[in-house]
Order: structure tokens, then C-alpha cells, then sequence
């Protein structure tokens, strides 16, 4: 697999991770992330 390819699988993974936390975030019930994953998201805001 070329390396770009790599990359790009990847970027596509950790998108779905944002997004899936963004969800969580963003949903009435209480998020079920950890608080630091919370303020590393925060640090990229």
C-alpha cells in the first residue's frame, strides 16, 4: 500500500473517531468519553 494511501486511511479512521465524539458530545444524554480525551479535544479548538 502506498504511503499516501496509509495516510489518507487513516485521516478517513480518525475522522470517524471525531465524529463519533462530536456525537457524543453534542447528544442531550451525558457523553460517555473520558475526560481526557475531552480536554485533548479541547486543546485543537
Amino acid at each position: 500500500m502506498p504511503l499516501n494511501t496509509a495516510i489518507n486511511e487513516l485521516l478517513k479512521a480518525d475522522n470517524k473517531v471525531v465524529k463519533a465524539a462530536i456525537k457524543e458530545l453534542t447528544a442531550p444524554a451525558k457523553p460517555k468519553i473520558p475526560a481526557k480525551f475531552l480536554i485533548g479535544i479541547n486543546k485543537f479548538k
